[in-house]
């Protein structure tokens, strides 16, 4: 294959293969003296297989490659590869350090990068990239191979974070109890001496606010332990648009979500199996943090589905936004953007959701809202079983 022999115009792939065929040589002993088409060695292998020419045109593109980007082969070849790097890798140059790399060394091997798919969403990949030569030993390119590693990398990622959620619960079980064996003494030391005061006495709005103080750290304290030791689920069968009925009329009295909407969809006669304490923790965190992204009056929207063998329920506002930056953060136990927040709220709230089998995950766009979104299944699931070396 040479350059001459790609025409661009070529959207079947065939312009840029030519009638090029691959001789097994030295390791084609089992195949006699047969070649071996191209199509039985990478048309079809689940890899995102491209050949790209000394241009970073794309000249050719295999199936496996229109399954993982989303684009038909008439789409790219013609096209330069830049367009599958996501803006933050093109503002660093990767690509111009993949083109040093392998101009030096002849080859880049399992390099873990991201890249975007035809529908905007990023997954990670390892890229091995090489030098392309013809059989005289030419440079034609280079040819780029792509593994999709991004459910790998997520486990791997859930694995770690099991592990040190294992080693700040033990931590905030001792902390939490120091604090409340101190806080309780505190308490009724300062409402004794409040009670010593005449009445009219302006220092008793000082204890007052002391007081509320203390109350408040005894709540972050009760949130450590919550988060640190959650509760096994009490499993029993709810009527899921009772059970948020119910929950919307209690919510509704808290000022920040009085003054907004809250609209439920929840088909009629959607039973589910799940701790109400737990789940109601989960969802009232997620329904508050709705509430109080939204600067004017609006709807908080809670819809339940039945997804799979399981419940989806959807927590929608339209809100500002959660950046980019912070998506990957926000179930971090003591990550906040509040002023007074303790950064347990979501933590908790996806330690409930497992505590059920389930997960939660968040989608977000900048001035148009965010969506988290529960799952769980339908019937008792029980708990996950616990990493080795891990508390979840």
């Amino acid at each position: 294959m040479s350059r001459g022999d790609s025409d661009p115009s070529d959207t079947t792939g065939a312009g840029a293969l030519g009638e090029t065929r691959f001789s097994l040589g030295p390791l084609g002993g089992s195949f006699g003296s047969a070649d071996v088409d191209l199509a039985d060695l990478i048309e079809r292998t689940k890899d995102a297989v491209i050949l790209i020419d000394a241009d970073d045109v794309i000249r050719y593109w295999n199936e496996g490659a229109e399954a993982m980007f989303q684009y038909a082969r008439a789409e790219v070849v013609g096209r330069r590869i830049g367009f599958l790097v996501p803006p933050d890798l093109v503002q660093a140059e990767e690509l111009a350090w993949i083109a040093e790399r392998i101009a030096s060394v002849g080859h880049l091997s399992n390099f873990v990068t991201r890249r975007v798919r035809k529908d905007g969403v990023e997954r990670w990949v390892s890229l091995t990239r090489s030098v392309l030569h013809d059989t005289s030993r030419r440079v034609l390119g280079s040819s780029a191979v792509f593994r999709d590693v991004t459910e790998e990398r997520r486990v791997h990622e859930d694995l770690a974070r099991a592990r040190g959620m294992a080693v700040v619960g033990e931590m905030s079980v001792t902390l939490a109890h120091e604090i409340k064996n101190r806080l309780a003494g505190i308490q009724a030391a300062i409402q004794l001496l409040a009670r010593r005061l005449d009445p009219a006495d302006p220092q008793r709005q000082v204890y007052a606010d002391v007081l509320h103080e203390v109350r408040r750290l005894d709540a972050t304290a009760r949130d450590l332990l919550r988060f640190a030791r959650p509760s096994a689920p009490d499993v029993a069968t709810h009527d899921l648009a009772q059970f948020l009925e119910g929950m919307r009329t209690s919510l509704e009295r808290r000022e920040d979500v009085r003054r907004h909407r809250v609209e439920l969809d929840v088909p009629a006669g959607l039973v589910a199996a799940f701790d109400a304490k737990l789940l109601g923790q989960a969802l009232s965190s997620l329904i508050l943090n709705a509430a109080q992204a939204m600067r004017e009056p609006a709807a908080v929207r809670v819809s339940a589905r039945l997804v799979g063998d399981g419940v989806g329920i959807e927590v929608a506002d339209s809100g500002p936004g959660i950046a980019d930056g912070l998506l990957r953060s926000i179930f971090d136990p003591y990550f906040t953007t509040k002023a007074q927040g303790t950064g347990l709220g979501l933590s908790i709230a996806r330690k409930n959701v497992e505590a059920h089998g389930g997960n939660i995950h968040v989608e977000s766009r900048a001035g148009v809202g965010s969506c988290f979104t529960i799952w769980f299944p339908r019937a008792s699931a029980g708990p996950r079983p616990a990493l080795a070396g891990a508390s979840t």
